[in-house]
């Protein structure tokens, strides 16, 4: 058990670390990705016109994305100026802010250390941490979706109305930031939820769905609004071809088989997704604690909507990633108290992933032309295998002679 001293400094370094890795050099690679040229482009022009509704690239309608990534950058950019670093700037807030509230939610509900594990499993995901560098407006529905999805969980349990009401105000803003979507699938999670906990009395409370109409509130005035100027074909574009045909027909080459999206999130949340899995065979007793069932149950209704979505892509199942690091930070916690021992083939696919990615990276960005003097950095990373190693030693008690 940590005391109160040793726990705060584990937090003030955790939190410290992970501002670092989202927010330094984050400017300095240019807008060359084409989602982020696409997004940041699109704020800009809506900043230079003083437009709040209707979103455009190159002075044509783009139906792709809902409004309110563009409002932060627009905001960003009225404080800073139009650059990388400002485009990407909430991003990497809203990174951060997220591993803030896993840890302290999780904390609250599963424990200090817990709370602890669960944010540094997040921290070490390299595809969450990779996002969150982006310009692009994932992070904004992860960040919201998670807050609603925390405040909803606290709802139930609690029954303070003051938490339904903080769920439909981030699921309202989550809406706005990627669509339907957003009240889809949390509603799925806290359908089964209820249905798991029986806890079937939250239908007859006003609140719960004075909350629903306080989140179609706060979303559809702007899908009404640009339906209106642009004479629905915002309405068409993004509702029947960006969500509608992306559900039901492979777009843009983006398809695969129906694991492909469980195999996403393995290794997005790689290093310890792994054994997780092997932990949780042998431990079951876990899901006696309410947040673990309800984790559970976000994880497998992300993975399994977007295994039946025709189009799949690595960032779709990204709003289930906190709770999947507080299924990881469980096993974690288990693996630091001696509880459980992670097998010698996890430690090896470890040293390979950690291998790899430096190496990739160098030659990935040697290979492009606009960031070739970025190809160093990469190599900063070799730290992942030294570090394992140490862990190896430290934790199987291996002594080099």
């Amino acid at each position: 058990m940590l005391n109160q001293q040793t726990y705060r400094t584990r937090i003030f370094y955790l939190l410290a670390v992970a501002f670092a890795v989202l927010f330094i050099r984050l400017g300095s690679a240019p807008v060359y990705i084409l989602d982020e040229a696409k997004n940041a482009q699109c704020a800009r022009e809506m900043w230079l016109r003083g437009d709040w509704i209707v979103p455009t690239f190159n002075a044509e309608l783009r139906t792709d994305k809902p409004a309110l990534h563009y409002w932060f950058m627009r905001l960003s950019y009225t404080l800073g100026g139009a650059s990388p670093f400002s485009a990407r700037f909430f991003s990497a807030l809203a990174g951060w802010l997220l591993i803030a509230v896993t840890l302290f939610q999780t904390k609250r509900w599963a424990g200090k250390e817990i709370g602890f594990f669960s944010a540094l499993a997040l921290l070490l995901s390299t595809h969450y941490l990779f996002e969150f560098r982006l310009a692009v407006p994932d992070p904004y529905l992860i960040l919201f979706t998670a807050l609603g999805l925390f405040a909803g969980f606290s709802f139930l349990e609690t029954h303070k109305s003051s938490f339904i009401w903080g769920a439909g105000l981030a699921l309202g803003l989550a809406a706005l930031a990627k669509g339907p979507v957003a009240f889809a699938l949390p509603g799925i999670i806290f359908l089964i939820y209820i249905l798991i906990r029986k806890k079937w009395h939250v239908f007859k409370d006003a609140h719960v769905w004075g909350a629903g109409v306080f989140a179609l509130a706060l979303a559809v005035p702007w899908y009404y609004l640009v339906h209106v100027k642009t004479g629905g074909a915002f309405t068409s574009g993004f509702f029947l071809d960006h969500n509608l045909n992306r559900f039901s027909a492979e777009k843009e080459g983006h398809g695969g088989p129906f694991f492909v999206t469980m195999l996403m999130v393995l290794i997005g949340m790689m290093p310890l997704s792994f054994p997780a899995i092997l932990g949780f065979r042998k431990k079951y007793g876990f899901l006696q604690q309410p947040l673990y069932v309800f984790a559970a149950v976000v994880v497998a209704v992300y993975v399994l909507f977007f295994s039946i979505s025709s189009t799949k892509l690595p960032n779709y199942p990204m709003p289930c990633y906190p709770f999947a690091a507080i299924l990881c930070g469980y096993i974690l916690c288990e693996v630091f108290e001696g509880r459980f021992r992670i097998p010698l083939p996890i430690w090896i696919i470890w040293l390979l992933f950690a291998v790899a990615i430096p190496v990739g990276g160098f030659f990935a960005l040697r290979n492009e032309p606009d960031l070739a003097h970025l190809a160093g950095l990469a190599l900063l990373l070799l730290v992942l295998p030294v570090g394992l190693l140490i862990a190896f030693i430290w934790r199987n008690r291996v002594t080099i002679s």
